[in-house]
């Protein structure tokens, strides 16, 4: 029988690669109010999930040193970023995006993407199978 646990591990695939997706859909398409509630609901899920269960990936055990050590509190900050972007939507003009609210979600996609490429060299580098963790079961085969 599944835990709450692992439940919630499938859960926070779908609502990373949703929020991932919102996020590039609001910068190319502007702030409607589908994307502004898919991002939101999609963060804030996410956020309290994390706050109810904590992060779902570990650093792995061929991690080591200074990455090892800022693994938790890394992800913990493009968490508060994600989450702040999708604040920021709501007091946002509609389309397109710009100002403040436009920087803080290219801040937040490079930070992402600078996760993405981590997460990346782990699993080719350090041969730890990172990018099993986040990704579905579907594509395992091509990792």
């Amino acid at each position: 029988m599944a835990t709450a646990r692992s439940i919630w591990r499938s859960t926070v695939k779908l609502l990373h690669w949703t929020a991932f997706g919102a996020l590039i859909a609001t910068l190319v398409a502007g702030n409607s109010l589908p994307l502004r509630v898919a991002f939101s609901l999609a963060v804030g899920l996410w956020a309290s999930g994390t706050l109810l269960f904590g992060l779902s990936g570990r650093p792995g055990p061929a991690l080591t040193g200074a990455l090892r050590r800022l693994f938790v509190p890394a992800h913990a900050l493009l968490l508060a970023l994600l989450g702040l972007a999708a604040a920021a939507l709501w007091s946002a003009e509609p389309d397109p995006l710009s100002g403040s609210v436009r920087t803080l979600f290219l801040v937040t996609l490079g930070a992402g993407l600078l996760h993405g490429i981590f997460h990346m060299w782990r699993h080719t580098v350090l041969n730890d199978g990172a990018l099993r963790n986040m990704t579905p079961r579907i594509i395992h085969d091509f990792l």
